[in-house]
């Protein structure tokens, strides 16, 4: 009497199996997978920046594709979400006609247009009349720093030499801002990364909405655990949240600077951050999990969304 299980015979599972596994064979050899359904924040993301390329491609434009990158439009958008903004000094002006001995002891001049801090500067002014570019150590007279300023625009490739801003700096002296990244789903947040910038490597802590530390979720950055947690969590997250629910997005960074008093002052969106972004599968499933349902949520509102 042959042998069964679960009422088929050995010999009839052996033939099934061996039919599986050749199946499975075929499709690796033929480089077949099934797709994943899972929600995922990479690949959400790499949708984006490919709609995006397209755009670019046919229509010969670059960030005014997407006006949610004009840091006018930001602030703008920041305002409405009662989020504190810095004092704009000028414009939106061209390089030549930057008027650097008006903007006061601190400021920061950046392209309109733009992202991962290309083109931007951050001035301090000297006793003697000079100024110290302090990202890069720099010191410029009020004649040189508006044709740095176009040169770097130039060399960014993003923004237009007849079109930059000039904020009030939010740097406290020699010392720049904590920055906070913070990475929110239309009135939710799932992410806070933090950034301590310096004259070397930028350094990162990644925190849960609730302050506790999220771990090393990224291989490509440099980590430090021991950097100092926010004053105000609570206030950083909610700043973001409101900002969040006024783009009809499912994702974007919010970015915040934390000055040493405390203050937390408006940075600028991004809807396409730069860098890589895979937080591993668990984080990516839970990020891309959040940005699914937020842009289900703006389309229960019947509201265009980007996509």
């Amino acid at each position: 009497m042959a042998l069964t299980f679960r009422g088929m015979t050995i010999q009839r599972i052996a033939v099934l199996e061996w039919r599986k596994m050749r199946r499975r064979l075929e499709e690796r050899k033929n480089h077949l997978t099934r797709p994943s359904l899972a929600p995922s924040f990479y690949r959400s993301l790499q949708y984006r920046r490919a709609y995006w390329k397209e755009l670019v491609s046919r229509h010969g434009m670059d960030d005014e594709l997407y006006p949610e990158n004009s840091k006018l439009r930001c602030r703008a958008i920041a305002q409405a979400a009662g989020a504190p903004v810095p004092a704009l000094l000028d414009g939106p002006v061209a390089a030549r006609e930057l008027r650097p001995l008006d903007y006061g002891e601190q400021f920061v001049i950046k392209p309109d247009w733009g992202a991962s801090s290309r083109g931007v500067m951050v001035m301090r002014k000297e006793n003697d009349g000079s100024f110290i570019e302090l990202i890069t150590g720099n010191r410029l007279d009020h004649d040189e720093i508006a044709a740095e300023a176009e040169q770097r625009v130039v060399k960014s490739r993003r923004g237009r030499v007849n079109r930059l801003i000039v904020e009030e700096s939010v740097a406290d002296g020699h010392t720049r801002p904590m920055e906070w990244k913070i990475f929110s789903f239309h009135g939710e947040v799932g992410l806070v990364q933090q950034m301590a910038r310096g004259a070397g490597d930028t350094e990162m802590k990644l925190y849960r909405p609730d302050g506790t530390s999220a771990g090393r979720l990224r291989k490509d950055v440099i980590i430090n655990a021991n950097l100092t947690a926010p004053g105000n969590l609570s206030e950083l997250v909610d700043i973001a949240r409101r900002v969040s629910l006024e783009i009809n997005s499912g994702f974007v960074r919010v970015d915040l600077f934390e000055r040493l008093s405390g203050e937390i002052v408006f940075g600028e969106l991004s809807l396409i951050p730069g860098g890589d972004l895979y937080f591993g599968r668990d984080w990516d499933r839970r990020l891309g999990q959040m940005w699914f349902d937020a842009d289900v949520r703006i389309l229960d509102k019947k509201r265009p969304i980007i996509p």
